[in-house]
Parts: C-alpha cells; sequence; structure tokens
C-alpha cells in the first residue's frame, strides 16, 4: 500500500513518523521515496535526506547503545548475569539487527 503513495505522501508520512518518534516507519518510508521516486536527474532535496538520516541514525544509535551496555555488563561481569550464553547470544541477535537495517536497496 506504502509504494503506491506519491513522493509528497511518503514524505508527508516520513515526516509525521519522525515526529512521533517512530524512526522505523521514517526509514521505510523514506526508503520507497528513494527506490520509487528518485531518478538519477532528480534525488532528494535538502529536507528529504536530512530525514533518511535523522531515521537511520536513531535506528542504529539505539542499537549501538544497546551493545555498549551489553559489552559493558559481559566486560565487568562480577556473577551478576545470571545467564552469559544468553546474554551473548542476545548481543549476537542485536548485532543482526544491525546488520539488516543497512540501506542496501538504497543507491550510492
Amino acid at each position: 500500500m506504502a509504494a503506491e503513495l506519491t513522493r509528497a505522501q511518503l514524505l508527508s508520512k516520513a515526516k509525521m513518523a519522525e515526529a512521533i518518534e517512530r524512526p522505523e516507519d521514517c526509514a521505510e518510508f523514506m526508503t520507497l521515496v528513494v527506490n520509487n521516486h528518485c531518478t538519477e536527474t532528480e534525488g532528494l532535496g535538502k529536507e528529504e535526506r536530512n530525514l533518511l538520516s535523522s531515521a537511520y541514525k536513531d535506528l542504529i544509535g539505539k542499537r549501538r547503545a544497546s551493545l555498549r551496555m551489553l559489552d559493558d555488563d559481559i566486560e565487568n561481569d562480577d556473577g551478576c548475569i545470571d545467564d552469559m550464553d544468553g546474554t551473548l547470544a542476545y548481543k549476537v541477535e542485536i548485532q543482526a539487527q544491525l546488520l539488516g537495517l543497512l540501506p542496501s536497496s538504497l543507491p550510492a
């Protein structure tokens, strides 16, 4: 459904998503703008670039902060972590999420 929206509609939804702190949705809408409405001669405007950048920065930043906290807990473990294997598995899961966020579908 979102793929059928116009560029202006997608941009409006991305702005709304950013305003209500939903970076996942903002990134999705802006990725659709890039994939469906940008050409080699007409790229993103300044506002569109800022929305795309902000959405991915928020998504990646939260997960990187989580990884740092987990790393600190693992490094400074003084017996407080009951399930070290589970903690390490969770760390791998967050790392995979980070890799999954890379916008491989966006042109360079």
